[in-house]
């Protein structure tokens, strides 16, 4: 939201009130004429407003969104719930049913509308308290707050994540000096590059965009061409319409 709570709660008020009007949120609506648009009168169970009640209560802590969200319950509670589970609401204007149960209403749906009513729940922490773990890498904080969501709404501990992974860049670090010395002997020439007195000007042969990236290797964001990379020598120009310059000192 961004900061942006007056804006949001005007837009959720306009969904409200098509919810109100209809007991359900259609595909598509029609907002000037005030109706359902025609052949996208269904409802999935999508988790889009719930999510978005319960984001703005967190911020807002204004009941009439927790009514927005009873409101929500009770609808799906009498219209779409069948003996085996939830089905999809085919025509929201009829209230006829579909014959089938999205998996995100499952793990997005009832899961926002729960979070919205679990005022307690871990999910919600903002820092104030967590929990200290010692692992391999090093010491880290879970269970502090913070989740970020996936896109089916499975919630990502970001403190978990760090202990799951060595210290920030480590493993990049690493990767990278591999590289080097994998390749020192071929890469001779860039030390004395790096050392000159003067800014040589690499070619644009080593960017050439028609050579297939996995046969390039990258370095401080210059292409080279790995096979070409000669002991202590620039390598060869490939790429038509292009030419190497070297600026002696």
């Amino acid at each position: 939201m961004v900061g942006k709570i007056d804006d949001a709660m005007k837009s959720l008020h306009n969904y409200y009130q098509v919810w109100q009007q209809l007991g359900f949120l259609p595909e598509f609506y029609n907002i000037i004429h005030g109706k359902v648009v025609d052949k996208r009168y269904g409802y999935p169970l999508r988790p889009e407003l719930a999510e978005s009640i319960m984001y703005l209560y967190r911020a807002t802590k204004d009941p009439f969104l927790l009514q927005m969200g009873r409101d929500m319950l009770e609808s799906i509670e009498k219209v779409a719930k069948t003996s085996c589970g939830y089905t999809s609401i085919k025509d929201v204007r009829t209230h006829k049913l579909d014959n089938r149960m999205e998996s995100f209403f499952l793990s997005e749906t009832t899961k926002y509308l729960y979070l919205l009513f679990d005022e307690d729940n871990k999910i919600h922490r903002t820092g104030g308290s967590g929990d200290v773990v010692q692992t391999n890498h090093g010491t880290c904080v879970v269970n502090a707050g913070g989740y970020i969501f996936n896109t089916e709404a499975h919630p990502i501990d970001i403190g978990a994540l760090d202990c799951c992974k060595k210290q920030p860049a480590q493993d990049e670090i690493e990767l990278a000096f591999k590289v080097f010395k994998n390749n020192k002997k071929r890469l001779h020439f860039l030390e004395q590059y790096a050392n000159s007195d003067t800014h040589n000007s690499l070619s644009t042969v080593y960017n050439c965009s028609a050579r297939p990236f996995h046969s390039r290797l990258s370095i401080l964001g210059e292409m080279f061409e790995e096979e070409e990379i000669k002991i202590a020598k620039l390598p060869q120009n490939t790429c038509e319409d292009s030419t190497v310059t070297v600026t002696q000192p």
